[in-house]
């Protein structure tokens, strides 16, 4: 085996206990054990929603693609033409307004060397496609004997027969 190898194994050696040990004592203190969701005990507030209806839409968009130069990007070499000062330049190909919904997490199709393409969409406007109905929605808020709070919904009948400092 060569020395340096040697080497490396004994240097491996002492620096995994190590940072093991330092990682372990920085370590977070142990979080008490999270207590179950509040379901019974004494209603303190009561609350509903009524029902209605959601419009639903369909949105037009309007996307331009624009061609990056290599040569834009060299900031202070004078590398093209900006119009926008970030030593950027383009020709603004309008793709026209469309209803399909671009990807926006795409990631840009830029190509080392020769720049690449970055579409750029807003919306134009939208149409009115239909609703959806939201049903009622009724809560109550319940103290646990240990003082905690949360909101439980419950039907209909129960809301209304339940008055606040009832225990559920």
């Amino acid at each position: 085996m060569k020395p340096t190898h040697v080497h490396r194994i004994a240097l491996a050696t002492l620096i995994v206990p190590t940072a093991a040990a330092l990682l372990s004592s920085c370590a977070l203190p142990d979080l008490p054990a999270t207590k179950p969701a509040v379901k019974h005990g004494e209603v303190v507030k009561k609350r509903e929603y009524s029902g209605w209806w959601q419009p639903t839409y369909k949105y037009q968009y309007a996307c331009t693609t624009t061609q990056a130069h290599s040569a834009a990007f060299a900031i202070g070499r004078g590398g093209g033409s900006s119009s926008s000062g970030f030593g950027r330049s383009g020709s603004g190909k309008t793709g026209g307004s469309t209803n399909k919904k671009p990807d926006l997490r795409k990631p840009s199709t830029r190509k080392p060397g020769n720049g690449g393409t970055r579409r750029n969409c807003r919306v134009t406007g939208r149409t009115k496609t239909g609703r959806i109905w939201n049903p009622a929605r009724f809560e109550l808020k319940i103290r646990a004997k240990d003082g905690r709070t949360a909101w439980r919904s419950v039907n209909v009948t129960v809301y209304r027969h339940t008055k606040i400092h009832d225990w559920v």
